[in-house]
């Protein structure tokens, strides 16, 4: 308090220039020289190059406090970019689950649809193959009864005919 008293103004009473409770110093500090040094600037000593890398490897708060603000920051993103991630990952899950079963549904009532009209044509194509069938043995039968009728009616006739088809048949076997 001696050097701040001493530099005061000599005409002024020092009563008044005492700080009133609450007034701020700055009243005095803003009267010295300005490039004098005081508490609040940094004190009076050489910088070696040693203490200089000391003062540039130690963190500054201030930054520190920031980059911890940056990380928290970087951190809150992250996991809201993790959970959208996860959202989106669940949604698509869930719509290919859905698109899945709507196919294997649609699979089967196109497999069920396939078997019902195979399983109908199947039964058509066995009725139509039975009725064949049924008239290829009626139209037999009345060949057999008609060739009968034939043979009774001119015996000597068939008999002739009989033998000339056994000879033709005979002369083509053996040049086979």
């Amino acid at each position: 308090m001696a050097d701040i008293q001493s530099e005061r103004k000599p005409n002024t009473p020092t009563s008044s220039n005492q700080p009133k409770q609450g007034e701020n110093m700055a009243n005095v500090q803003d009267e010295r020289k300005p490039n004098t040094p005081t508490a609040t600037n940094q004190p009076n000593r050489q910088e070696t190059p040693h203490t200089q890398a000391v003062h540039d490897t130690l963190p500054d708060p201030r930054s520190q406090g920031r980059s911890e603000e940056a990380r928290d920051t970087t951190q809150g993103i992250g996991t809201e970019i993790r959970d959208k991630a996860q959202e989106v990952g669940t949604q698509i899950r869930d719509k290919a689950q859905e698109v899945g079963t709507q196919i294997r549904d649609t699979a089967q009532e196109v497999g069920t649809q396939i078997r019902d009209k195979a399983q109908e044509v199947g039964t058509q194509a066995q009725q139509a193959v039975g009725e064949y069938y049924e008239q290829g043995r009626e139209s037999l039968r009345e060949m057999n009864k008609s060739v009968e009728e034939k043979i009774r009616e001119k015996p000597l006739q068939a008999l002739l005919v009989a033998g000339g088809v056994g000879l033709l048949v005979g002369l083509l076997w053996r040049r086979s």
